[in-house]
Order: structure tokens, then C-alpha cells, then sequence
């Protein structure tokens, strides 16, 4: 049985540089890491298992990552959802709230910011299976 204390994390991102900070980042800060790519990313959105903490490269969908979005964040536990993406502004956060995710960390990763991304995404989602049961 996983730790509770353990974040449980999905990272759907290719393979590189960004892959590799989240791989080394989720060794340190103990994460229970699930890694994935595009070609199997779209297993995940109909999955009612989906980790509670999705790190979702924007750039695997093109200009479809929206669906994407809207699909990880409507599964049945409401997993928070990070866009990683090269560009932010007030118009992708909006657009992301809209879809359901919750937050944005510009790639290329910077470790401290994604590990303390990940870190209120996981207690975000704990606090609120009180309310609901996943």
C-alpha cells in the first residue's frame, strides 16, 4: 500500500531534459512517479485511477492539449492538473482554470518551483478528499 504521505504523481512529458529533473526531483522528494509518454497518454485520460498530482506536457498534444487538460481534470478523483509549459500568461491560466487544471510551471523546469508545485497540488488534493472519497 502506497505511503499516504507520498505524493502520487503522473508525469506525462517526453523523453529529455525535463523528463529527467522530474525523474531525479521525485528519487529526492520521495514521490510515487508514474512517467509516461505521448503515445500513451491517452490511456490515462479515460482511467478513473489517474494519480491525484498530473504534470502534463503541453507541447505532447499540440493543439489539442486542452482536451487533454479537460480530460485528466474530469476524471472521477479531480486530480490536480499542472500544465508545463514554455509560455504563461493571463490568457493560458485562464483558459486552464476553465478546462479544470490548476496551475502552470514554465519548462525549462526549475526544480524548486516544480517540487513546490507538485508539494500544493498534493495537499490541495488530500485537503479535499475530506470532502470527497477517492
Amino acid at each position: 500500500m502506497p505511503d499516504a504521505k507520498s505524493p502520487r504523481v503522473l508525469a506525462i512529458v517526453p523523453n529529455g531534459p525535463d523528463r529527467t529533473v522530474i525523474e531525479e526531483l521525485s528519487g529526492e522528494a520521495g514521490w510515487l512517479l508514474t512517467v509516461d509518454d505521448a503515445p500513451a497518454f491517452t490511456n490515462w485520460w479515460r482511467d478513473e485511477a489517474v494519480p491525484p498530482v498530473v504534470l502534463f506536457d503541453r507541447s505532447l498534444a499540440g493543439s489539442r492539449w486542452q482536451k487533454a487538460i479537460g480530460s485528466l481534470a474530469g476524471s472521477t478523483c479531480h486530480p490536480y492538473v499542472i500544465l508545463l509549459s514554455p509560455t504563461s500568461d493571463s490568457n493560458l491560466w485562464e483558459e486552464l482554470q476553465r478546462l479544470g487544471g490548476a496551475d502552470v510551471v514554465r519548462t525549462p523546469l526549475n526544480r524548486q518551483i516544480l517540487l513546490q508545485a507538485v508539494n500544493r497540488g498534493w495537499q490541495f488534493w488530500r485537503s479535499q478528499q475530506q470532502v470527497r472519497q477517492c
